[in-house]
């Protein structure tokens, strides 16, 4: 059926040539030598090609990430008595987020106190050194005994020897002597002993302060994980848990909380792209890559990006690097797993030449584009193109600044032919996004 219709059109159109050609013959007698009308000169529009200042980008495809992403749990079990914040809503750091019952932490907090109340006065105790004091004084009694005994010793030994006094009451008192020695012996042992046994005491009643003291800092920790504080300024998401249900350490996350500013952008390079980039960077070493982000509605974001690292191997499976850039988001209007295009500026050309894509005609290998000339003639010209910008193409080698190339009416005129070309005002050129 098709070759029909196609067979039928290549008949009407022989017929066509050939009473067109009947008709470009001689005149007949009751024609006029005017009657063949010459063909009319078609008109074309052509846009004048001029050098302009461009800046060459690359566009890769790229997702918003949070800089930190924290998950909110309770460090305490208990019940879950309420929340002061909006889901979804910025929150800043150190606001109160969630409130756990607190009055078993606050009855544990009480009781530590009242031992660390108990083992201070333990150690008041120990310090005191009662037991010390009192072994102490049995010393010095003792020690008074031995002296007065060995007084009488003294004072008896002359009168025996004279036979003044019986020799008996000189070895009584001799005895009595020996007696208090022996006795302050044992007091000083005592009092030894009792100094040991002192120092032992206050040291144990020491480190009973010191655990005392431990146990009411945890128990005023653990009162202060009643309540639950953003750790960091950001947006936070929506509850898992809701109040009246007791939470604990194995609940999991309560909330989950993510940085709003700034935000990681973070796009997967081709190697050849990053050598590319990398080689423009060597060759203008102290540069930085601006980065711009085109948001999803295709307008471009408001604040620039900088980079801030290269994975440090190459995916084997894609054979991309993931590279991370860094943009301020000061009103959080960027959210974390959003899709973008990142575009990085990889040159400037201040003297570009350029010509509309809509001129290039493609052929196999060549692109071609029709030039009008000065007379009005059709040249054809073969171009080396080199980066698109925009609606445009930047020409490397073929057209000269000033020449008027064919945009519209490609399909009237080939090259030779005349035709009336009418000037349309270039646009500035834009780069595309």
């Amino acid at each position: 059926m098709m070759n029909r219709s196609k067979m039928r059109l290549l008949v009407l159109a022989l017929l066509g040539a050939l009473c067109a050609g009947c008709g470009e013959g001689k005149p007949g007698k009751g024609a006029s030598p005017s009657a063949a009308s010459p063909t009319p000169t078609p008109d074309v529009v052509v846009v004048k090609v001029s050098r302009h200042p461009v800046s060459l980008y690359r566009e890769f495809v790229a997702q918003t990430v949070a800089s930190d992403t924290i998950n909110v749990t309770a460090r305490v079990t208990g019940t879950l008595s309420g929340f002061d914040f909006q889901e979804g809503r910025p929150v800043y750091a150190g606001q109160v987020l969630f409130q756990i019952d607190p009055s078993q932490y606050r009855a544990q907090v009480d009781q530590a106190r009242a031992g660390v109340s108990q083992a201070r006065a333990n150690l008041k105790a120990a310090q005191d050194q009662v037991d010390l004091k009192q072994a102490r004084a049995s010393l010095a009694q003792a020690q008074a005994n031995l002296a007065k005994a060995q007084r009488y010793v003294d004072i008896y030994k002359p009168l025996a020897s004279q036979q003044v006094i019986p020799q008996q009451t000189f070895q009584d008192a001799l005895s009595s002597r020996d007696v208090a020695a022996a006795q302050v012996a044992a007091a000083q042992a005592q009092v030894d002993n009792t100094r040991v046994s002192t120092e032992a005491q206050i040291e144990v009643a020491r480190a009973n302060v010191e655990a005392a003291l431990a146990a009411l800092e945890q128990a005023e920790i653990n009162l202060s994980y009643c309540t639950i504080t953003s750790p960091i300024s950001g947006l936070i998401g929506t509850l898992n848990v809701y109040p009246g249900n007791v939470v604990g350490p194995s609940t999991g996350p309560l909330v989950t909380l993510s940085s709003a500013d700034p935000v990681y952008v973070e796009f997967s390079i081709p190697e050849v792209a990053y050598l590319e980039i990398a080689g423009r960077m060597r060759q203008q070493p102290g540069r930085t890559a601006p980065f711009e982000l085109v948001l999803a509605d295709g307008t471009t974001y408001s604040h620039k990006g900088r980079f801030v690292l290269v994975e440090r191997a190459l995916n084997a499976q894609t054979g991309t690097l993931m590279v991370r850039t860094e943009f301020p988001n000061p009103k959080a209007l960027l959210r974390p797993g959003e899709f973008a295009r990142l575009r990085v500026q990889m040159m400037n050309v201040r003297d570009a030449l350029l010509v509309p894509q809509e001129a290039v005609v493609q052929t196999q290998d060549l692109q071609i584009v029709l030039v009008v000339d000065a007379g009005g003639e059709v040249v054809s010209r073969t171009l080396e193109i080199g980066d698109e910008y925009g609606q445009d193409f930047i020409v490397t080698k073929g057209l000269k600044p000033g020449e008027h190339v064919i945009v519209e009416g490609l399909q009237k005129v080939r090259p030779g032919m005349t035709c009336k070309p009418v000037l349309q005002p270039s646009p500035t050129p834009r780069p595309g996004i």
